[in-house]
């Protein structure tokens, strides 16, 4: 049987999607299921580049990096949840990784979307294959001053992916 490509899709490839490419994979694996490929790709942002682990290096060297900062907060939390994203090199959404993939999966009601209007693909989100939720996974923006509030983002950032990495068992049920 053909290996199953599951495409998880947020905004600039750093945060959500990130995380539930890498925590999929991971709980995949942990539970010996073959046959899954997971990716993950973004609607905006850079093609290629550096690796989550350069940006926060380049963050803490750099004033000029400075919104990378909160990508020590995602992967540290990815790290004790078992995850390794540090070697992941952020990518745009293009044509050609839409085709080749069997599902893919929204984490924004914005991404779903974004999708539509410019693929015409119908995609499910993350908490509605999850949980049945016809929600999106919310993104460090809602937080008010969320450039500056490092407190309340890193307790963000790390309270999702405890909440993406937990879904990952009941995403897996159903793609």
């Amino acid at each position: 049987m053909p290996d199953k490509k599951v495409l998880f899709v947020c905004t600039g490839n750093m945060f959500r999607s990130v995380s539930a490419h890498y925590c999929l994979a991971n709980y995949a694996a942990q539970q010996s299921v073959s046959g899954v490929v997971v990716s993950s790709a973004g609607t905006h942002g850079e093609k290629g580049g550096r690796t989550l682990q350069e940006l926060v290096e380049a963050a803490a060297r750099n004033p000029a990096f400075s919104g990378f900062w909160s990508m020590t907060s995602i992967l540290d939390e990815l790290t004790k949840q078992g995850v390794d994203a540090r070697s992941h090199v952020p990518r745009l959404l293009t044509p050609e990784i839409l085709e080749s993939q069997d599902v893919v999966i929204a984490m924004a009601l914005s991404h779903r979307t974004f999708i539509e209007q410019n693929y015409g693909l119908v995609v499910p989100l993350f908490n509605e294959l999850a949980y049945g939720l016809s929600k999106s996974v919310d993104d460090l923006d809602i937080i008010p001053n969320y450039r500056t509030n490092h407190a309340e983002v890193d307790a963000f950032a790390r309270k999702t992916v405890r909440y993406i990495h937990q879904a990952s068992k009941e995403v897996l049920k159903r793609i």
